[in-house]
């Protein structure tokens, strides 16, 4: 399995929303509701080289802020892997 399939594999588990580390350190993800204001104290533990999975509610809306608001967030966090993960 890929490092990118592995990385939406957890995420999509019962990892905590709307922000969780792997017990590895190696994936974060964002699920549910992400402003700008959310605490990100937990992901600047990330490692180095680590994925960022972004997961999506699904569906056929698009939200336009969301994906703004994540992008600062990963930007913020200097993060320069992402999985977009829509169920």
């Amino acid at each position: 399995m890929q490092p990118s399939a592995r990385a939406a594999d957890y995420c999509s588990g019962d990892a905590a929303r709307p922000l969780a580390l792997s017990p590895d350190k190696r994936v974060l993800c964002l699920d549910g509701v992400i402003t700008s204001e959310l605490n990100l104290a937990v992901a600047t533990d990330l490692a180095d080289r680590g994925f960022a999975v972004v997961r999506s509610s699904g569906g056929d809306q698009h939200y336009p802020d969301s994906q703004e608001e994540v992008d600062k967030i990963t930007i913020r966090l200097g993060l320069n892997r992402r999985v977009i993960y829509d169920p």
